[in-house]
């Protein structure tokens, strides 16, 4: 239960989120309320990083993906409905001192195909891309931050 599912059908205009889709666990679920939820010409803009694969590369914490741990170092290709657990240790490199109680976070991924084939599903249009993209075309070399957006716009 939550927030979309107690609203009548097309009541919002605008929706903003900002690295949350990864906690989102039932994509198809999610983008099907948006879609009942979003007035016509409404939108959602997200902002977050779309990498399709993990690499641990902190000692203040172990990585699981699925359940299994990631030595340190290792990247690991992520693929649709791969979760995985980020667990903060006691003790910076020393994973015998254990976790600190709550300090986990557990996260999802989906893939911009993914994305975009349930946005079409639910006749929703999708731009997927750096954020830079959506500024005028002369403005586009001023901006050195990488960081991607997900708009989903029902027409």
């Amino acid at each position: 239960s939550g927030y979309l599912e107690k609203q009548p059908a097309y009541s919002i205009d605008l929706a903003l989120m900002k690295y949350t889709l990864f906690y989102v666990q039932d994509m198809n679920r999610f983008i099907g309320l948006l879609s009942d939820t979003l007035k016509p010409g409404g939108r959602l803009v997200a902002y977050a990083k779309w990498a399709d694969s993990l690499e641990r590369y902190s000692t203040n914490a172990q990585y699981f993906i699925n359940g299994r741990e990631i030595p340190e170092g290792e990247t690991v290709s992520l693929k649709d409905g791969d979760q995985y657990t980020i667990k903060f240790l006691r003790e910076s490199g020393n994973p015998k001192a254990g976790h600190i109680p709550g300090a986990e976070t557990v996260v999802f991924y989906h893939s911009a195909d993914k994305i975009r084939s349930l946005a079409s599903q639910y006749g929703l249009d999708c731009q997927l891309g750096d954020w830079k993209t959506l500024l005028p075309e002369k403005n586009q070399g001023d901006e050195d931050m990488d960081q991607d957006v997900l708009i989903l716009r029902k027409d």
